[in-house]
């Protein structure tokens, strides 16, 4: 039996305090070839300790680099002065926490497609 399932995609990031970061992804339909067309879509990408907890520890930055080919960056800076502290690396203490992509498309439909562990590893030289 097969089935259908709209979880998403596990990514994992592994981000070093004290350098920018930046993660170039596609997104693809369910048959996994096609890539989704992201004209009038809206992507945001939020960072937190637990799916369940209300502290989101940074914000993403998501880029669409090609709509039509489904590509887009999802970037945290070292540091930024148009940033909350929260939104950089320099702001995310070491630690393990989980992240998630949302996509509202164009229709206003809203899907998941990527998810996964963020490890922030510990900046030896400041």
């Amino acid at each position: 039996m097969s089935g259908v399932s709209n979880v998403g995609v596990e990514v994992d990031f592994t981000i070093a305090q004290g350098t920018d970061f930046s993660a170039p992804l596609t997104l693809y339909q369910a048959d996994g070839v096609t890539p989704i067309n992201l004209t009038g879509c809206t992507l945001s990408a939020e960072m937190k300790l637990s799916a369940v907890s209300t502290v989101v520890y940074a914000v993403f930055v998501v880029t669409v680099t090609n709509a039509t080919a489904g590509q887009i960056t999802v970037s945290l800076p070292y540091a930024s002065n148009d940033l909350p502290a929260g939104d950089t690396v320099q702001g995310v203490e070491e630690g393990t926490y989980v992240w998630d992509l949302k996509l509202v498309n164009a229709a206003g439909l809203v899907s998941r497609p990527f998810y996964g562990t963020v490890t922030v590893q510990a900046d030896v030289t400041p």
